[in-house]
């Protein structure tokens, strides 16, 4: 299924079987909340790990010593996948469920998806500004 936002500047592309309504419905979640992977399993360890460290540290800063930080960092690391992932994530139309818990409901799966966005991964080089362009024709670089 595919679907187009904002028109044009946002689409995305999902793969499945099942419903075509939910499968559009899937395409609109995905474009509303860009998850970065399908499943929770599927977050990649190295996206875990740099974000376990910034929770043990935010942990350790409100003073909790280093046992107590390291089970409230792995509650969080569990809630932290299931946010960056399709799957896990709430759904955007029925937020009490989760997109699993939607695609079970209508027996419908979802196997990949791409979202692409206008201008996305763009990385622009300002160049020198006015003053240093002025400075460099006077000579004085």
């Amino acid at each position: 299924s595919t679907y187009l936002h904002n028109g044009g500047k946002i689409g995305v592309v999902v793969a499945g079987n099942g419903d075509d309504t939910v499968l559009k419905n899937m395409c609109m979640h995905v474009c509303a909340s860009s998850p970065q992977f399908l499943s929770p399993d599927d977050v990649a360890d190295d996206v875990i790990e740099k974000e376990r460290k910034i929770q043990i540290e935010v942990a350790m800063n409100e003073g909790k010593p280093a046992d107590i930080a390291e089970k409230m960092v792995a509650g969080r690391m569990k809630k932290f996948a299931g946010e960056i992932a399709l799957k896990g994530q709430p759904f955007v139309m029925e937020p009490k469920k989760s997109v699993a818990d939607v695609l079970k409901e209508a027996k419908s799966d979802v196997s990949s998806f791409i979202r692409l966005e206008v201008g996305e991964g763009i990385v622009v080089d300002d160049g020198p500004s006015f003053a240093e362009e002025v400075a460099a024709m006077a000579g004085g670089n």
